[in-house]
């Protein structure tokens, strides 16, 4: 008779659960092991199992993290509902013998192939446990809030940045519709969409949860990652959206660049899909940031190898980023403006930059300077209008030189002197890598998901130059500290906002001339009428069409004559004010260019004429010596 024929039934039962206790966490009663320890079991079978997002052994990963150096998470924590249920594992019959239980393979009672999906991570991390405070560079973060935004009033602390100063202030989130108070974010949501693959993996690998966590803490400090920021709290973005596409609609965009679902529904769709995702003043009222998975992307929809997303993957024979500028006086541009003027077709296809194709995509700005001469063309009256906007942040397309609200019809007067900063990134220049200027000048540094190439007081002042690319194309920065160092960017950035305070004053003059209000921050809030800058100057006078005459040399946009009327050029002075203070980089991103439509606007607010001695009567003019010397260095001429 055979040895197992002998023992008693009990014994028998219990030496089948201790073999079938092999394929989950050891249970020790009366000892407490580590994670590491209860999950050898796991390991033994599953060590050469190689994640299909990473490429890398699943196992080793989780040793890395500190859900296993912290002893915190083990493999049936994860993948297992119960540890009964890992007793189970459908695999384990095959040598133990047994029934085979039944269901759906990847779920309970079988393993969770997919624990994120399946909810397991909120086991431990809801917004009322499993985060804490986290302090990296002496910030101090609420992980639960960054992750829940579980305001629990209508008030939240944020940090507003401007050109001309930087606070911490209060805020109270409105409601779009009702402007009410206490109108507070009910959860925050990283990402909607497919949940097999978005979730916590939008922005974190589920086994090591570790090795990057400090990226991902200088990300969640910076714009892109701050849930209180004005860009996820000022409106309920997800549901600002047109269902017709993008390159027709005058309507609202917002969901494609302040929420992470709207900007990848965006580039998947080649650069179509605008729609709104959620209904306006729904009983959701969850923010999304610009989550770790909308730069990158494995080409697959994952996100936690950490590649860089193609935006150009839908349609590869793009030339690069489009970018179209339409515009409504009933619906864009905050105008008030009647009857009805629209502006089409305006579309600007910017240059392959590699992989800063994705930060392109929302760094071009919402309206352009040519769009308000196309709307004088198209009949704007500029007696009750609105000012037209570039919105925030338009550093691309200064960068580029498409930007601008331009007083000559000359190219001559605005040639491509972007000194070489459209190249940096570019197959290597000057060993600034390949992934295009925006990544190689905002991220080089050793704080890369800051995006800052600079470090700065409360009050702007510059305190350093970190991109490290800054000093491979001025090499005298680590040398002699000459040719650039933190000085002489911060004298350039004074030069530059000495220079926007004097196109300013022209902007909020006193008088029959006044078209706009100094705020507070320091941009303007204009009237509608912009016919009056011109009231009382000699071309005005000069003119039958007195504060309406048509500018001499503005043309038609197609060659044709003269037939842009002065309010439209008054418009396009506030247009490049407001245009530069919200890119309060743009000094350095294209410092001649920049020069120029400062230079040209304040020329054209004086009287309502440009000049006609190449900019020495201008030069003259200005009795600031800090943004004489900006504008128009020794020569005394237009920039």
């Amino acid at each position: 008779m055979l040895f197992s024929e002998k023992l008693p039934l009990a014994v028998a039962l219990s030496l089948l659960l201790l073999s079938l206790l092999g394929c989950g966490e050891k249970t020790v009663v009366g000892i407490t092991e580590s994670k590491l320890e209860a999950s050898q079991n796991c390991i033994g079978c599953h060590e050469a199992t190689v994640s299909l997002v990473t490429g890398k052994s699943v196992t080793d990963e989780w040793k890395l993290s500190a859900h296993n150096l912290n002893s915190k998470a083990g493999c049936v924590d994860c993948h297992f509902e119960t540890l009964n249920n890992s007793l189970w594992h459908p695999d384990c019959t095959k040598c133990h013998g047994g029934s085979p239980i039944t269901g759906t393979k990847g779920l309970p009672p079988f393993a969770i192939k997919n624990p994120d999906s399946y909810g397991s991570c909120l086991k431990c991390h809801t917004g009322d446990g499993g985060f804490r405070l986290s302090t990296y560079n002496g910030e101090t973060v609420n992980t639960a809030q960054a992750h829940f935004n579980n305001i629990t009033s209508g008030m939240i602390t944020r940090t507003y940045t401007r050109l001309y100063f930087s606070n911490i202030s209060t805020f109270v989130i409105k409601s779009a519709a009702t402007a009410t108070a206490n109108w507070a974010s009910s959860g925050y949501k990283p990402v909607r969409g497919d949940s097999s693959r978005y979730g916590c993996r939008a922005c974190h690998n589920p086994h090591d949860t570790t090795s990057k966590i400090s990226i991902l803490r200088q990300w969640a400090r910076s714009g892109h990652g701050d849930p209180s920021s004005a860009a996820r709290t000022n409106l309920d973005f997800k549901a600002r959206g047109s269902n017709v596409t993008a390159n027709t609609t005058v309507g609202a965009i917002c969901v494609r660049c302040h929420t992470t679902t709207g900007f990848i529904n965006y580039v998947v769709s080649d650069f179509n899909n605008v729609a709104a995702f959620a209904p306006a003043n729904g009983p959701d009222h969850s923010k999304e940031v610009t989550g770790c998975n909308v730069c990158h992307d494995d080409g697959r929809g994952n996100a936690y190898n950490y590649n860089l997303r193609n935006v150009l993957q839908a349609n590869p024979a793009r030339s690069g980023v489009p970018a179209f500028y339409n515009y409504s006086a009933a619906t864009g541009g905050n105008s008030k403006a009647t009857p009805s003027t629209t502006v089409r077709g305006i579309q600007i296809n910017y240059p392959n930059v590699s992989s800063s194709n994705i930060c392109i995509v929302c760094h071009m700005g919402r309206e352009i300077g040519s769009v308000i001469k196309r709307a004088a063309l198209n009949g704007l009256d500029f007696t009750k209008t609105a000012r037209i906007s570039a919105h925030d942040f338009a550093a691309g397309s200064n960068l580029f030189q498409e930007s601008g609200f331009e007083f000559y019809t000359s190219a001559a007067k605005y040639p491509d002197t972007s000194i070489r900063h459209t190249i940096a990134g570019m197959n290597n220049f000057q060993g600034t890598g390949s992934r295009g200027p925006c990544i190689a000048c905002h991220m080089s540094s050793t704080e890369s998901h800051t995006f800052m190439p600079v470090t700065k007081d409360l009050s702007g002042t510059i305190t350093s130059i970190t991109s490290l690319a800054c000093a491979k194309c001025h090499p005298s920065a680590v040398t002699n500290n000459k040719s650039m160092d933190k000085d002489l960017l911060e004298f350039n950035r004074q030069g530059f906002k000495t220079a926007m305070t004097v196109l300013r004053s022209f902007l909020v003059r006193s008088g029959s001339n006044n078209i706009g209000t100094l705020n507070t921050v320091g941009s303007v809030s204009y009237k509608t009428d912009w016919s009056k800058a011109c009231t009382g100057t000699a071309a005005a006078l000069a003119s039958t069409d007195n504060v309406q005459f048509k500018v001499p040399g503005s043309g038609d946009l197609a060659g044709g004559p003269d037939s842009i009327r002065a309010p439209a050029y008054s418009m396009g002075a506030a247009f490049n004010y407001e245009l530069l203070y919200a890119d309060f980089g743009a000094y350095v991103h294209n410092p001649n260019y920049v020069k120029r439509l400062i230079f040209d606007s304040i020329d054209w607010l004086q009287d309502c004429s440009l000049t006609s001695t190449n900019g020495t009567d201008v030069c003259s003019s200005i009795a600031d010596p800090v943004a004489k010397a900006y504008l128009c260095g020794t020569t005394n001429l237009r920039p």
